[in-house]
């Protein structure tokens, strides 16, 4: 979670307990359940990988995943 509510041992000790973003955290305590961990459907496809493409038109950059802003649709094979 990202609501401020850690343990008080987490927020004491930050470089051992925060991550900047969900995968680092994941990776890091869960390597053995990552997909869990990361929400991962079973349907990886219809999902979405995560990662950050360029939005020409938008002239930003938007997540690779249906929903919300900062998600901007399924990356196309050519995006990078």
């Amino acid at each position: 979670k990202n609501d401020g509510r850690q343990p008080a041992y987490m927020s004491n000790y930050p470089e051992a307990w925060m991550f900047a973003d969900l995968a680092s955290c994941c990776e890091k305590r869960y390597h053995w359940n990552l997909d869990e961990c990361m929400g991962s459907s079973t349907d990886a496809a219809s999902a979405g990988s995560g990662n950050w493409y360029p939005d020409w038109e938008q002239s930003i950059c938007v997540q690779d995943c249906v929903g919300a802003s900062p998600c901007g649709g399924l990356a196309h094979n050519w995006d990078p």
